[in-house]
């Protein structure tokens, strides 16, 4: 929150919703704040761009048309991005229990941020 702040605030269409405003950041971090209107509710399929999966905003179903993604790692993909806030990268998917480097070598291609 403190570098929201130092940055003059959120905008009034900003949905802080889905960041989490208590993780510290580090040196050169992109801190992305979502538009309300671009919000997508989770039960809706939205997170594909063609054959490419939006991390930030796909949701579990998803995340399940991935390779060796089964609904139990599709959930915690979900809600890890909803604890820590948005994935920076794809690599940042080796932090989800569940998945290693062998599974993201396999989904990083189908992967978009």
């Amino acid at each position: 929150m403190d570098a929201i702040q130092l940055a003059g605030g959120a905008l009034a269409d900003a949905d802080l919703s889905g960041v989490n405003l208590v993780s510290s950041l580090q040196d050169g971090m992109q801190l992305r704040i979502p538009f309300r209107q671009l919000r997508v509710e989770e039960n809706e399929s939205s997170g594909s761009s063609g054959d490419k999966v939006l991390l930030n905003r796909a949701n579990a179903k998803d995340f399940e048309k991935l390779p060796g993604v089964g609904k139990s790692i599709a959930e915690r993909i979900v809600d890890y991005r909803k604890t820590h806030g948005a994935f920076t990268s794809a690599e940042d998917l080796t932090k989800v229990p569940g998945i290693g480097k062998k599974m993201l070598v396999r989904l990083k291609d189908r992967l978009q941020l």
